[in-house]
């Protein structure tokens, strides 16, 4: 259980992006489009999380990417970055979900898939 919990708040803390977009384009129950079509994810990664992270992940205010990206399941990052965690900040509305993913296709691609059960 310890180690799931200091698992839990390294990612939280890996994923926390120091950029911040301030767009929200309203939230309402219509379908959310995912699509990653037309994003870069290195320049969202760029522009939204390397000054915490580093531009190559490794780390620098906030926690190495290289070391947590294959420790957890696609589920696992999009639920810490749409809702934050400990250390933090939720970015469910200053990232799209397009976006969002376009990061995570990024990261996967810069740092390897998650092993095991739970990954997408």
């Amino acid at each position: 259980m310890k180690a799931f919990s200091l698992t839990a708040l390294t990612l939280a803390l890996v994923l926390s992006a120091c950029g911040d977009k301030s767009d929200d384009s309203g939230s309402g129950a219509a379908a959310v489009d995912c699509s990653t079509d037309g994003l870069d994810g290195a320049s969202l990664y760029s522009s939204s999380c390397a000054g915490c992270h580093g531009a190559d992940g490794s780390g620098a205010s906030g926690p190495s990417l290289e070391d947590a990206m294959p420790l957890h399941s696609d589920d696992e990052i999009r639920s810490v970055m749409e809702n934050g965690a400990p250390g933090m900040p939720a970015f469910d509305s200053s990232l799209d979900c397009g976006e969002r993913e376009a990061i995570l296709d990024y990261l996967r691609s810069q740092h390897g898939q998650q092993g095991g059960a739970g990954s997408d």
